[in-house]
């Protein structure tokens, strides 16, 4: 068999149906083992999401995650029929006839909160989250879809997708670089943390303010991958100057001490450290520890998990590929929109050479980020197929 390209997994998997064998070796075709691997057999002969839950120790999200999953990243269509699901058959794909009762697995993301398995998330239609157009209505609470250009608005807290575990030193001896910033076991291979897209770090500081962006990113993975690991704990560790992988450049260890008060302060630490200057993975640059100083009186004295509270995240993400971009273009295409944003937007911890700090917006809302940036995504699907968020 094929293996090593998801472009072949779906006719791999066509092939196995065809042949009307359940494969028992790991990793199996599709390089999935244990509970992944136990799904793929549950939807070759087809099974409830009840049966899928027993024989993976998933649970519901978790099943659903890999349903969407095996869609998303690997092409393969799965359809339910009478509360059974299993992957569709090569000639029902060619011909698109289907049974009147088949339908797509929900496409929604996973809660936050297992639901229950006798509710209505198995058996009824749920209603419409779209406004007019395809467009999600957004608020800052919650998430949904703008299927009419296949794009998607995730909102997560900080500490829902994260952990935040406090060590026993400090990098490098600076006492306050001992917090590790860690994805959650339940995001790892969920569909709802791969790109690409455009996502935005929320913060709401101490003294009560409003809460606001204060930083922009893009992510332009293939379909694949793992925002919260390759991006949001780095973020997170640099902007709070608390994580054990930051690392300072000489130059930056050089401003930093031209920039603290002249009594001195604890972030003095961070300054003519050569052990410092090698990368860690989380370099911090000159604007994120301008945040940090800024807001050193809440980061400072923070428990590691405390850490996590003012922060969440938006992630404006595409379902699928847009027709007639190839990778290369669509990469080129998310970072003109990101850089475009941060030229608009002027948030806080973005690169200093673009925002300058004085230059710095302190009032740019969830709202405000969510609707630029699905402007400029939905405008890479071709006129006949985007909608607008107006």
């Amino acid at each position: 068999m094929t293996s090593g390209r998801i472009p072949f997994d779906a006719q791999d998997t066509y092939r196995i149906l065809e042949a009307q064998i359940v494969p028992q070796e790991e990793p199996n075709w599709l390089r999935h083992s244990k509970g992944s691997a136990a799904i793929d057999r549950s939807l070759i002969v087809g099974a409830t999401i009840k049966e899928m839950i027993k024989s993976s120790g998933r649970t519901t999200g978790g099943v659903r995650d890999h349903l969407r999953h095996l869609e998303g990243e690997h092409g393969i269509r799965i359809i339910k029929e009478d509360n059974i699901y299993r992957f569709m058959h090569k000639q029902e794909a060619v011909n698109g006839v289907y049974p009147d009762s088949v339908e797509p697995p929900p496409y929604e993301p996973a809660p936050d909160r297992e639901p229950d398995l006798e509710g209505p998330d198995d058996d009824e239609q749920q209603p419409d989250p779209r406004g007019e157009g395809g467009v999600a209505e957004v608020t800052p609470s919650g998430e949904n879809t703008a299927s009419g250009c296949d794009i998607e608005v995730i909102i997560r807290d900080a500490k829902t997708v994260l952990d935040a575990v406090s060590g026993r030193t400090g990098r490098c001896g600076v006492a306050f670089l001992d917090t590790d910033f860690q994805p959650q076991t339940h995001t790892r291979g969920c569909i709802d943390f791969h790109g690409p897209g455009i996502y935005a770090l929320l913060f709401t500081p101490a003294n009560g303010g409003a809460e606001r962006v204060v930083y922009i990113g893009s992510y332009c993975s293939a379909f694949r991958g793992h925002i919260i690991h390759e991006r949001w704990r780095k973020h997170l560790g640099t902007c709070t100057a608390r994580g054990q992988t930051v690392s300072v450049r000489p130059g930056v260890q050089q401003w930093l001490a031209a920039t603290l008060p002249p009594l001195g302060h604890p972030l003095a630490a961070l300054t003519g450290n050569v052990r410092l200057e090698a990368d860690a993975g989380c370099q911090a640059a000159r604007n994120r520890l301008r945040f940090a100083l800024e807001n050193w009186s809440m980061f400072c004295p923070a428990n590691a998990p405390d850490l996590l509270a003012p922060f969440r995240w938006v992630y404006v993400r595409l379902r699928r590929q847009p027709p007639g971009l190839n990778l290369r273009a669509l990469r080129a295409s998310i970072k003109e929109a990101e850089a475009d944003l941060v030229d608009l937007l002027l948030p806080q911890c973005n690169d200093y050479r673009v925002v300058p700090w004085e230059m710095a917006r302190r009032d740019v809302s969830a709202n405000e980020f969510i609707h630029e940036a699905m402007q400029r995504l939905c405008k890479l699907w071709p006129p006949d197929r985007a909608a607008t968020s107006d």
